[in-house]
């Protein structure tokens, strides 16, 4: 195995780390210098760490947050901070923060992983240390895997289909650059297809060498690189191999679903509060001394006994919650707002601030971001199943999460209708939102709701709209020698 990695790096030049300026081309510190490179296993774990690094910004703020706000589930309450603003009223600028945000994260994370696996070939493991180099190096394929996986959410039509759901040849389709081996001088965007491909290369090289099978939710393990996977096969509607992946994390890994129904009292309440528990599959790790920032401060900000949150969860998702869904005690509380026109309202607690993260008894609404959770591997096989004309075996998944979820819940009649609703119920708040009405080809209307800002409270968006796909950066359109194509939102006047 070592032989491959030799094979795939020492072609590489590293002088080409500084070919010319743009997101593409930085590489950020990861500790050890280009000219040091990479001597020891020590060097090694080190750079690891610093690859690990930036999914503490990327899964803190936009890629989260972002794809749920932009949508239909929550609400800019009137007087909030104007965060996120842009974004929740679909006014994209190319030169704008929220668009080169995410892109310009997971491009530091893919340069940083870059620098792992270009540079690898240097160190020379002995045979005790020669299955942790090769996992160093599946981690490192993942990591990069997973920020190209995050960028193609934002940046890209669905695969296989326009805007709207009509079908598209994804040989045809427009993906993103592809920047494995540092020094590739064009700019330009191959297809979709390539670029997913490129993506489940990754993911062979990860699944081949990371041997972690248990259930360590803080580094990458296979059933980590499964549920990516099964993830990936979902946005291209190839439901055999969805359901497959799927399948194996669900049935073949000692993930298991967390029971919700004693409230706040639940190992799934927990979960929310602590970071814990057997139903996470990967969460980006934090300390109280190296945090990301505060994911639930936009819907939760406590002063005394009033709250000032940006966002306000939408009625028709509160509605959508049955009696006896321990889900809505567990994420929602309606409390009183300090604003002027005290408006009160049930407000969304999924990220109350872990108190092992608190800098002093108040909380800072800071929780580690749970990537991949088994609920979201019933809910992709779910849909596989159901596309398949598989009904059954799709409701019995619905059927085993709603179990864990609700108290006594109804028998599942209309499967599909059930799937949605139960991505939103599950899944609010996990950044899924924007890509699964993008995939499903539909809009969304915003009826206005009591103190929220006016005109986007009742924006109506059609399936069509080109802001589904968010613009380019401007700067990577403007680099010299750029062959970067925008998207027709980077157009729109």
């Amino acid at each position: 195995m070592k032989n491959l990695f030799r094979y795939l790096t020492l072609a590489i030049t590293l002088a080409s780390f500084s070919a010319c300026s743009g997101f593409l081309d930085e590489v950020p510190d990861s500790g050890i210098s280009e000219a040091e490179g990479i001597q020891t296993m020590a060097d090694l774990e080190q750079v690891l760490v610093g690859v690990y690094t930036p999914m503490k910004g990327i899964y803190s703020t936009g890629a989260v947050l972002y794809a749920d706000i932009q949508p239909d589930l929550v609400y800019a309450v009137t007087g909030f901070s104007n965060t996120a603003g842009r974004v929740y009223a679909w006014n994209f600028d190319p030169e704008g923060s929220e668009v080169s945000a995410i892109y310009n994260a997971c491009w530091s994370g893919i340069s940083r992983a870059n620098f792992l696996i270009v540079n690898a070939y240097r160190v020379e493991p002995n045979e005790e240390e020669l299955e942790r180099y090769n996992e160093i190096l599946g981690e490192a394929h993942f990591i990069r895997a997973l920020l190209y996986a995050e960028m193609v959410k934002f940046y890209c039509d669905p695969y296989g289909k326009n805007l709207g759901g009509t079908t598209a040849n994804p040989e045809e389709q427009l993906g993103l650059p592809v920047f494995n081996e540092t020094g590739v001088a064009t700019r330009a965007r191959g297809s979709l297809a390539d670029y997913y491909q490129n993506i489940f290369e990754d993911l062979s090289i990860a699944e081949a060498n990371i041997n972690r099978t248990g259930t360590d939710d803080v580094y990458i393990t296979k059933g980590a690189v499964r549920a990516l996977k099964a993830r990936l096969y979902l946005y291209m509607g190839d439901w055999a191999n969805a359901e497959a992946e799927a399948s194996y994390v669900i049935d073949s890994c000692n993930y298991q679903l967390l029971d919700a129904k004693s409230g706040a009292d639940s190992e799934y309440a927990r979960m929310w509060e602590y970071d814990e528990g057997r139903e996470i599959i990967f969460k980006v790790s934090y300390s109280n001394v190296d945090l990301g920032s505060a994911l639930g401060a936009l819907f939760w900000s406590q002063s005394g006994d009033r709250f000032s949150p940006d966002y306000v969860p939408a009625k028709w998702m509160l509605d959508l919650y049955e009696d006896d869904d321990a889900r809505y005690d567990v994420f929602y509380s309606e409390e009183q707002t300090a604003y002027p026109h005290e408006l009160k309202w049930p407000l969304l607690k999924k990220y109350p601030g872990n108190p092992d993260l608190w800098a002093s008894t108040v909380t800072n609404y800071v929780n580690m971001p749970k990537v991949l959770r088994l609920s979201e591997q019933y809910l992709i096989r779910a849909e596989a199943r159901l596309e398949q004309g598989k009904n059954n075996d799709a409701r019995g998944d619905l059927e085993t999460l709603r179990s864990y979820r609700i108290s006594s819940p109804d028998n599942v009649s209309d499967v599909r209708q059930t799937l949605e609703d139960e991505r939103v119920r599950e899944l609010v708040m996990e950044g899924h939102r924007l890509y699964d009405l993008k995939r499903w080809g539909k809009g969304f209307h915003r009826t206005p709701q009591e103190s929220t800002i006016s005109p986007s409270n009742e924006l109506n968006v059609d399936a069509t709209d080109i802001f589904f796909t968010w613009p380019i950066p401007k700067p990577e359109l403007d680099v010299p020698g750029s062959q970067m194509e925008g998207n027709p939102s980077n157009y729109a006047q």
